[in-house]
């Protein structure tokens, strides 16, 4: 009788082996790649998070207060502010946004209790590093709010005067 046999070689056992080890690897390689993409996509959208909600919050408060008895941009303790005036049943009453201690603040009062309350008074809508606000003779309000990275977002409203 015949041996029919087929003797193997090494590389017949070892090209499996090896075909697997390659395959494996890319997975690896593409799975870890991707999780840097991942994250990359996470820290940017939590830097633009915080900047850009507050311009939003903020902006969204004036489109609000345009329907009320006005908006001005003063100050409350030395805070730049911004102040939203409303009258409700024959009472007059102030919101007040300002940045204070590296958070956006914002609280609601009676106009003529404004002068008790205390800087840190209200709910601190935001944790930002600095926020800015200005107006100038044309009725323009510009906001400038700065992240704890250091990324810097502006925005832009005009008043209506009407």
């Amino acid at each position: 009788m015949l041996n029919t046999k087929k003797k193997t070689g090494p590389i017949e056992f070892v090209f499996p082996i090896l075909l697997f080890l390659i395959f494996t690897l890319s997975a690896l390689f593409i799975i870890l790649f991707a999780a840097q993409i991942y994250q990359k996509i996470v820290d940017d959208s939590s830097i633009n998070y915080s900047a850009n909600t507050a311009l939003s919050y903020v902006s969204e408060k004036i489109r609000q207060g345009e329907n009320g008895d006005g908006i001005e941009v003063g100050s409350f303790e030395d805070c730049d502010a911004l102040i939203l005036h409303n009258h409700v049943k024959e009472v007059d009453y102030a919101t007040y946004i300002y940045f204070y201690d590296g958070a956006l603040y914002e609280f609601m009062a009676e106009s003529d209790r404004v002068s008790e309350m205390t800087v840190g008074t209200g709910t601190a809508i935001l944790e930002v590093a600095d926020f800015t606000i200005t107006e100038d003779d044309n009725h323009l309000i510009s906001f400038t709010c700065t992240d704890e990275s250091g990324n810097k977002s502006e925005a832009m409203i005009a008043i209506s005067t009407e």
